[in-house]
């Protein structure tokens, strides 16, 4: 029996940089040659390409795939069993009925920066946007879509926490001083990290979380490939001045943005709107657990700090920095105990069972 099936797909999109079959592909390969039945489970849906779908199918048996690696006729069908939540029903433990799964309820929260309190918050995105966007467009007008990849990593830090975003412009700052003494990268390095970054992206989007060293190597990337693109528009500002007027990104415009990142700090309102929506919970059920999703490490961080300086109790944290034992025992903390704050990165995305104790995600 397998779960998380989908992660034993091969991939289904045009993907030139993919060369090599995963681990994980090469064990479902082997298991499907050496055992009388197989069992392929999976909550994760369609990715959409038909030969990711069909190359599963392919494990249970190579006949329901033509010579093309496409699923033939409708045979696959009795193969599959699909299960949606109406299909499922359970039994009240109080009541011993049968009833059906409740429905999610998804509310969205509007962050609001009206309030004069967010102006520092308000002017870092002004400035981020305004030296970011010009190189955007260059970058999709070129189409040159691997130096858009650097930009976009720092909008999505933006939107995540200040915090988030200050801490990898430190790092880029670093890594800038650093570059300061070495000699120009060259082209195969540039060409390795970026397929390198492309792949992990993909793999981001496809399955929605990557392991603790791929989540570490896809920053360190970032950060590099964001360091030697200022580097290298530095260098040409110093040649002409008609690069530096092409391109607004340059070392100069990195410490006027760290600037005003380092001026937002203390005024983060997705931070503020988290405690007020753990407030409320907390006013209405006193006991509740609250399970808070993070995307990076440093977000994670701050929001305990916030959590503590709101005099919440010592919240749990969960990253893929934790060992496996050390995972369990949060795991079994949150599931057995209440009035638990559980901050967590994509590391709990799978394999946890998180909501026996716990209806509220943020």
């Amino acid at each position: 029996m397998v779960d998380e099936a989908h992660h034993y797909a091969e991939s289904g999109g045009p993907d030139p940089d993919e060369t090599e079959r995963s681990q994980r592909r090469k064990l479902g390969e082997l298991l499907a040659r050496r055992s009388d039945s197989l069992l392929l489970l999976s909550a994760t849906p369609h990715d959409g390409y038909e030969r990711s779908f069909a190359s599963l199918l392919e494990l249970l048996d190579p006949c329901l795939v033509d010579g093309g690696g496409l699923i033939r006729g409708q045979q696959y069908r009795e193969h599959l069993v699909r299960r949606l939540k109406q299909h499922v029903w359970l039994t009240n433990p109080q009541t011993g009925s049968r009833e059906k799964f409740k429905e999610r309820k998804v509310i969205p929260v509007e962050i609001n920066t009206d309030d004069a309190l967010y102006r520092p918050f308000v002017h870092m995105h002004q400035r981020l946007l305004f030296s970011i966007v010009p190189e955007l467009k260059r970058a999709m007008a070129a189409r040159n879509y691997d130096d858009a990849l650097a930009y976009l990593a720092l909008l999505k830090r933006s939107a995540s926490t200040v915090e988030a975003l200050y801490l990898t412009l430190e790092r880029v700052q670093a890594r800038l001083h650093r570059l300061a003494g070495e000699q120009q990268e060259r082209a195969e390095a540039k060409g390795q990290r970026l397929r390198t970054l492309r792949s992990l992206e993909k793999k981001l989007a496809r399955f929605g979380s990557l392991s603790p060293d791929e989540e570490a190597e896809r920053q360190e990337l970032e950060i590099e490939d964001l360091a030697q693109k200022i580097r290298d528009v530095s260098l040409e500002a110093r040649v002409g001045r008609l690069a530096a007027q092409q391109s607004r990104f340059a070392a100069d415009t990195l410490l006027e943005l760290k600037e005003a990142v380092e001026a937002a700090r203390a005024c983060d309102p997705k931070l503020d709107e988290v405690m007020r929506q753990i407030r409320s919970i907390r006013a209405s059920e006193p006991e509740a657990n609250v399970l808070v999703y993070t995307e990076y490490k440093d977000s994670q961080q701050r929001l305990v700090e916030a959590l503590l300086a709101a005099d919440f109790a010592q919240p749990l944290t969960l990253s893929g920095e934790d060992s496996e034992a050390d995972r369990l025992t949060i795991n079994d903390i949150f599931r057995t105990r209440s009035n638990q704050i559980l901050v967590a990165t994509d590391a709990a995305a799978e394999g946890l069972n998180l909501q026996y104790r716990c209806h509220h995600l943020i």
